[in-house]
C-alpha cells in the first residue's frame, strides 16, 4: 500500500510500532513480546446525535497481563 489513508488502524499502529522499535533500538525477541495482544474486546454501542441514533465501534487491546492492572485502552 502506497499512502497512510489505505492502512486500516492496525497496519498504520504496527507500522507505527515497528518505526518507534528501530528508532529505540529494540531486541526484536522483546519487540515481538510487545506486539502480540493477549486479548482484543471489540464492542459496539448506538449513541443519538443530533437526533440520529448512529452505531460506533470500539476496540481495547490488553498487550499483556502478567502485572496487573493491564494496559490497553479503547
Amino acid at each position: 500500500m502506497s499512502t497512510m489513508e489505505q492502512w486500516s488502524f492496525s497496519e498504520s499502529v504496527g507500522r507505527m510500532a515497528e518505526r518507534a522499535f528501530e528508532a529505540i533500538g529494540l531486541d526484536s525477541g522483546v519487540a515481538a513480546a510487545i506486539n502480540s495482544c493477549d486479548a482484543v474486546l471489540q464492542v459496539r454501542f448506538p449513541v443519538e446525535v443530533r437526533g440520529r441514533i448512529e452505531t460506533f465501534t470500539g476496540w481495547r487491546a490488553v498487550h499483556s497481563a502478567h502485572r496487573l492492572p493491564s494496559k490497553g485502552g479503547i
